[in-house]
């Protein structure tokens, strides 16, 4: 095989990028995961982080969703939610992974009652426990809602 043909070969989009119009990169800390992105959250100054979703397990209205950031923050985690439950009404649960390489004190879920939802809508960050401090921007979790919730496609045959 020529040089050519094999810089070819490797230079190719893969599969999942060409099924996936919202494909946007690899996963930093998980092998072989496509994620979409979510948002890009302004940190002021030139600095920004870009957050990036995927979902991780759908089990009837119930979603996980792996979220993760890998530029000016670092931030791996879960946010669990039922679709079923309107925005802002709902419980969320979200857990803080060291996959990012943190300290596992941040090892933690933290479940958001209607009150901490409004605080973080309102752009305050929760801290519930020690050790524990919600950075994930309130936004991540509306555009995971919004992308995930979605009824799949349904495909008719003749």
């Amino acid at each position: 095989m020529s040089f050519l043909a094999v810089a070819i070969l490797v230079m190719a989009p893969s599969d999942v990028a060409a099924e996936d119009p919202n494909f946007e990169y690899w996963s930093e800390f998980r092998d072989a995961l496509p994620m979409t992105k979510a948002y890009t959250e302004y940190l002021g100054g030139p600095y920004f982080t870009t957050w990036y979703i995927q979902v991780e397990q759908r089990s009837g209205t119930k979603r996980s969703v792996y979220v993760e950031t890998n530029e000016k923050i670092q931030w791996t985690g879960l946010i669990h939610f039922d679709c079923d439950i309107s925005l802002g009404g709902e419980q969320v649960s979200i857990t803080q992974s060291s996959e990012a390489g943190l300290p596992t004190v941040y090892d933690s879920s933290l479940l958001l009652s209607e009150t901490l939802i409004q605080q973080w809508k309102n752009g305050a960050e929760i801290a519930e426990n020690e050790g524990f401090s919600l950075t994930l921007p309130y936004e991540v979790y509306v555009i995971s809602r919004y992308e995930f919730c979605r009824p799949e496609p349904v495909e008719y045959s003749e």
